[in-house]
């Protein structure tokens, strides 16, 4: 999903909590984070 938006013009940042997947990433800025969820209270 990366590539298609970068090469639309859109700025992408990668974010992991593993240093070893964000080495990976060769074209977009990264940031190291824990992936949380909200649930939304109706």
């Amino acid at each position: 999903m990366t590539h298609p938006l970068l090469e639309r013009g859109f700025t992408v940042t990668a974010v992991d909590e593993s240093p070893d997947m964000l080495e990976r990433v060769r074209v977009a800025r990264t940031t190291g984070a824990r992936a949380t969820a909200r649930q939304r209270h109706c």
